[in-house]
Order: C-alpha cells, then structure tokens, then sequence
C-alpha cells in the first residue's frame, strides 16, 4: 500500500517535532534536560554530537518531502517549499554550528560556554 504522496511532506515536518523541542528546552536552561546535555556545565562533544544529527535528520527530512518525485508522481508547489525549508534551514543551521565550533575550539573567543 502506498501513501497519499501529501503525508510524505507531512511527514517531513511532524519528524522535526523532537529536534524542536530539544531546541526549546535548550533555549529555557531546563535543569535536568541541561545536565544530561552539558555534564560539565560547558558545551561538550556530546552536545556537538546531538546538534549535528538534529541539523542532519533535518537536511534528510527534506528529502522525504520529494519522495515521491522517485514514483514519478506530480508534486505540489507546498511539497518544494517545505523541502526547500527544511534544506535551508538545516544549512544554515550547520553553518552556524560550524562556525560556533570554529570560534571557540581554534580561536581565542571570550564568549563561548
């Protein structure tokens, strides 16, 4: 049985639901969520780590948005514009990531945690 191609991109968006909370409660300082996060109080590797798989599951979701493009099917306009955003974000996102990274791991930056 195949899906309707609309819930592909449905899809797509419902499956950024977690990388949008764990966002939230990074942004509100959640004390528990915080300390399995950043045991040592500083941005760890584990942190890096579940920040790059949220942007990559991102990029990937965008995907799934024109998946049925491989079936041959015709694609709404709503199907490109929530994988283009979902692309762009996830670029940008990386970027921003990479350069946070670069920033406080190679250059001497006063404002890293």
């Amino acid at each position: 049985m195949r899906l309707a191609v609309g819930w592909y991109a449905i899809g797509a968006l419902t499956s950024n639901i977690p990388f949008v909370v764990v966002n939230q409660l990074v942004v509100s300082q959640q004390p528990q969520f915080m300390q399995w996060l950043r045991p040592t109080g500083h941005t760890s590797p584990h942190e890096i780590w579940v920040l790059a798989m949220g942007i990559a599951w991102m990029c990937a979701s965008s995907g799934l948005a024109l998946w049925p493009l491989r079936h041959g099917q015709r694609l709404a306009v709503w199907h490109w514009l929530i994988a283009i955003i979902l692309a762009s974000g996830g670029v940008l996102l990386s970027v921003a990531l990479l350069s946070e990274i670069i920033q406080c791991r190679y250059l001497p930056a006063t404002q890293c945690d």
